[in-house]
């Protein structure tokens, strides 16, 4: 789903889905705008973990990653 985007209550789980599905994927990364502290939250609050903020052309995002790694560990944590 390259380029696609995930909108709305449904999309971080969604997308914690998808980052397992494909075995080739290590890491995902979302880019909330760091202003949104409500977006920024549920990514925290879905299990990712927070990163740098940087300009983007168009906003000045936090970004928040999940690595496959720690997803599944937390997943077999939780059973």
């Amino acid at each position: 789903m390259p380029g696609e985007t995930f909108r709305g209550p449904w999309g971080i789980p969604h997308l914690r889905a998808d980052s397992v599905a494909d075995p080739a994927k290590d890491r995902v990364v979302a880019e909330p705008d760091a202003r949104n502290s409500k977006a920024v939250g549920r990514f925290l609050r879905s299990g990712l973990e927070p990163g740098p903020k940087v300009q983007l052309p168009d906003k000045e995002a936090q970004l928040v990653f999940l690595d496959r790694d720690k997803f599944e560990f937390r997943a077999a944590e939780q059973g």
